[in-house]
């Protein structure tokens, strides 16, 4: 069965169910992205039309499958120790002057509020692991969130393919990934040591307010802000503000910048913050 051309019209009604739901607004320049996008998972569940698909996503039977059409368009690319300045940052810097708030004792929590498929807190974690021996002691933990399920069961399983090692150093890759073979090739595990740091949870960056209690020591929030508009974007500042311990760091992607967004945060370094 072959799947016509999304129309304007039809883009628009996806467009705006997207824009509600997560706030992102897809321009007219997505439109055959998203329709491609739309056909292949039309004809996987042998469905007639973009609006047979628009009906179900709108029902309540239709949930799961929701949430898969939002994870569509809010899958990030990413990798391990993507950005790397400001891993080193938190290795060298950061990282000490929160554990040097904690020697007394304490939580120590951090957050990676746009998880995609995990990269980004096992990076975290291995480097908690690696540059302080407390990490093994105190109470320290990730919390990782994404608004795409199937996103954060792969993250959760945290089976990668051989291309890691490009990406993560040889020393980490031996300390802190288990190498598997089967029938589709070589991959790497992340080793229990470090998934135990972790908790995988969904969470929509619009619904307010968010249900954690925090407080996070740091949060990461990299590569999101560019999908919302600016009254978003101040909600969303406004919950991390919130959940942020005073003198909390706040990372961003590299092309993003709060400002005029909001004075609570001071620039420490390229797209790093602190709560003042």
């Amino acid at each position: 069965m072959s799947i016509a051309e999304i129309t304007p019209q039809e883009f628009d009604l996806f467009r705006s169910l997207i824009e509600q739901k997560v706030g992102i607004g897809l321009t007219q320049e997505k439109r055959r992205f998203l329709g491609r996008k739309l056909a292949r998972r039309i004809k996987e569940l042998s469905l007639s039309s973009y609006a047979s698909y628009y009906r179900l996503v709108g029902s309540r039977e239709g949930e799961a499958e929701l949430a898969r059409l939002l994870g569509m368009v809010t899958i990030g690319q990413t990798q391990f120790f993507r950005g790397d300045h400001q891993f080193t940052l938190f290795a060298d810097k950061l990282l000490p002057q929160i554990l040097e708030r904690k020697k007394d004792g304490g939580r120590v929590r951090f957050w990676s509020a746009a998880c995609s498929m995990g990269q980004e807190p096992y990076s975290i974690a291995i480097l908690l692991l690696e540059k302080t021996r407390q990490a093994r002691d105190l109470d320290m933990k990730i919390l990782a969130t994404d608004v795409d399920r199937e996103s954060l069961r792969f993250a959760h399983a945290g089976r990668y393919p051989g291309s890691v090692k490009a990406e993560v150093p040889s020393p980490y890759l031996s300390r802190h990934f288990k190498l598997e073979k089967g029938p589709g090739g070589e991959g790497y595990r992340v080793r229990e040591e470090v998934r135990r740091l972790i908790s995988f949870r969904t969470l929509n960056l619009l619904t307010f307010p968010y249900p954690m209690a925090g407080p996070f020591d740091a949060v990461w929030l990299r590569n999101t802000m560019i999908y919302f508009g600016a009254p978003a974007k101040k909600a969303i500042l406004a919950e991390v503000q919130r959940l942020l311990v005073p003198g909390g760091f706040l990372c961003l992607g590299g092309s993003e910048s709060l400002l005029g967004l909001d004075a609570r945060f001071s620039l420490l370094s390229h797209a790093v913050y602190v709560k003042s």
